[in-house]
């Protein structure tokens, strides 16, 4: 199973803070809640500003800007390029979980047998727990890798 265009809707509120939390951190929550309940493949909705014949206007949904044919990375490219990065194609979904509020979590064994966890948090406590299964064999040293706005 697939998730497809897992983007947001609210492409007409172009604030920061939309850009933020509408899109950056909604998008990547939907697509790692998505790949915990089973798919296997996530493809964000949309590459780049465009007009859309169906609605008729131009949509801001994309991960990259247009103005005038003039692209420039979003927020939300960032973001999706963070996720991207340590969920690489041929990897495969481990179990993960944590008590922590506000942070959602999904964990993957990438062909080189390492394992990368990859989350969101939105506040809440400094320090952290995350439960991986018994079952895989865990690295010896981990590195961790933040992202902010």
């Amino acid at each position: 199973m697939w998730l497809t265009e897992y983007g947001d809707l609210n492409d007409l509120d172009r604030s920061s803070e939309n850009e933020w939390k509408g899109f950056s951190l909604a998008a990547t929550q939907r697509a790692l809640r998505a790949l915990n309940q089973g798919a296997s493949a996530a493809l964000f909705w949309d590459t780049y500003d465009n007009y859309h014949e169906h609605y008729p206007r131009l949509t801001f949904y994309g991960l990259v800007q247009n103005s005038d044919h003039i692209y420039a990375p979003k927020k939300r490219y960032y973001a999706a390029k963070q996720l991207y990065h340590f969920a690489r194609p041929g990897s495969q979904r481990i179990a993960a979980s944590t008590e922590a509020p506000n942070l959602l979590v999904s964990a993957f064994r990438n062909a080189a047998n390492g394992i990368a966890v990859v989350g969101t948090k939105q506040g809440g406590p400094n320090r952290v727990q995350i439960a991986l299964s018994h079952a895989e064999p865990m690295p010896v040293a981990w590195e961790l890798y933040e992202t902010t706005r």
